[in-house]
Order: structure tokens, then C-alpha cells, then sequence
């Protein structure tokens, strides 16, 4: 039975032909980060406004990640964002509100129940 990392590198060698012969040396995968109310933080860096950053995404970056690079893209450039950026500003959080991971989990939590009744709706 082949690997899960043998089997991409078989699709990756069926796109790219030069890594048909290629072999793995490592296989990494990235960090999850949590938000406490689950949405992505994108924006300026507040004091710092030419450096816009972007994370969070709660271990969506796949499927968030084209419009994510969209939105980062839109704020370097000062152009119109295509979506309202309130939501995902990088200063929302009170920064003691949360001084370590348990402070954050309580909060996905908390916010989770509130939200059920919503997504049960739907």
C-alpha cells in the first residue's frame, strides 16, 4: 500500500514532469490557528501600515486561502476590497483578553453554542 505523501508525488509527477523522479525529503504540514470567533484575521498590522498580515484561518486555508491571497492582494494594492474587512481586523481582540491557548479555547466554545442555533436553522 502506498503512502499518502507517495501517492501526491505520483499526481504532482502526472502535472509537473519534472518531479516524476523527484523523492521526498520531508513532509511538513503548517499549524492550526484558532481565532476566537472563528474568522480569519486579515488586515494591517496596526502601527505598522505597510505590512498587512493574514492567518487564523482556522484550518481552512485550502478553501479560504485563493480569497484570503485576493484580500491581502486588495489591501496592499489600497484597492476596494471585494468583501467588508470589519470582521477580520488584526486589532479586534482586546490583546489581555486572551493570555493563553485555554483562554481561547473557552471562547471557541462559547462562541460555537451561541452560533448553533443558527447553523441548525440552516
Amino acid at each position: 500500500m502506498r503512502s499518502t505523501a507517495e501517492a501526491e508525488l505520483q499526481t504532482l509527477g502526472s502535472i509537473f514532469p519534472p518531479l516524476r523522479e523527484a523523492e521526498i525529503a520531508a513532509w511538513a504540514q503548517g499549524v492550526p490557528c484558532y481565532t476566537p470567533d472563528s474568522n480569519p484575521i486579515v488586515g494591517r498590522l496596526p502601527g505598522h501600515p505597510a505590512i498587512v498580515v493574514c492567518g487564523g484561518d482556522n484550518e481552512s486555508g485550502v478553501t479560504h486561502g485563493p480569497g484570503l491571497g485576493r484580500l491581502c492582494s486588495e489591501l496592499l494594492l489600497g484597492d476596494d476590497t471585494f468583501v467588508d474587512t470589519t470582521r477580520f481586523r488584526p486589532d479586534r481582540f482586546d490583546p489581555d483578553a486572551f493570555p493563553d491557548e485555554r483562554d481561547i479555547e473557552a471562547a471557541i466554545v462559547g462562541w460555537t453554542a451561541r452560533r448553533a442555533p443558527d447553523w441548525e436553522a440552516a
